[in-house]
This record gives structure tokens, sequence and C-alpha cells, in this order.
């Protein structure tokens, strides 16, 4: 069975005299692995005031062993490593040129994370040991 992923590329308003502009990518689907490509760090921004929220930062997204090490699940930050996956990731841009090149930048990482699942899938031999 190959590996599959559907991704859904959402943007704010557009326009080229706008402060700012942002992309929401979420994966939709996915086939032969976990949905949740995108890794955030807990709390690596800049500590909070008492009663703000906790800022966790998008890192990367995930590659083949980080599918298998890093959890899908928010970490509580005393116990476990800080890094956790999600399968959406919102992004903020200063101008739709720099929102164009993050999204086909993602849109090669995903595709390269694919075809790295897809081929770890073939084995071909390579030496055979008999020990006795």
């Amino acid at each position: 069975m190959a590996i599959s992923l559907t991704a859904q590329y959402d943007r704010s308003t557009a326009g080229t005299t706008l402060y700012g502009y942002s992309l929401r990518v979420t994966i939709t689907a996915a086939q032969g692995m976990p949905p949740e490509v995108f890794i955030f760090q807990r709390g690596a921004a800049a500590a909070p005031a008492l009663n703000e929220p906790i800022k966790d930062n998008f890192v990367c997204i995930a590659d083949p062993i980080d599918l298998d090490e890093v959890p899908a699940v928010a970490p509580n930050l005393k116990q476990e490593i800080p890094y956790y996956r999600l399968n959406t990731v919102t992004l903020s841009f200063r101008d739709p040129v720099e929102l164009q090149e993050a999204q086909d930048f993602i849109k090669d990482d995903l595709r390269t994370l694919v075809n790295s699942m897809n081929a770890m899938l073939v084995f071909t031999p390579q030496e055979t040991e008999t020990y006795a």
C-alpha cells in the first residue's frame, strides 16, 4: 500500500497593501502514516505573563524518524520532551511573496516526506551472514 498525504492550503485575504498575511496548512487525509506532520516546540516563545497561555512555536515538518520519536500529544514540560506534532500549522508573513515561497517549500518538504516513507517500504538484499 502506497503512503500518501492530502494537504489543504488556506490563505488570508489577498492584497498588496496589507501589513500581514496568513497561511494555514492542514493535512486532511493520510494513508499509511499519521497526519500529524508539523512539529511544534512547547513554550519556545518568550515566557508569558502570569495569566497568558504558554506559547508554542512551529519548528519544522517531520521526517520519518520524527514520526516515530515525537509524540502527537502536547507534552507536560516537567516530564517530557518539549516537542509534539499537529496536523495543522498557521504561519504569518509580511508580504504575499514570502507566503508563496513558504507554501512552495512546504509542498516540497511534504512531497519529500512521502517519497521517503514510500522508499523505506522497499527492501533490497545487501548481504547475508551465517553465524554458527
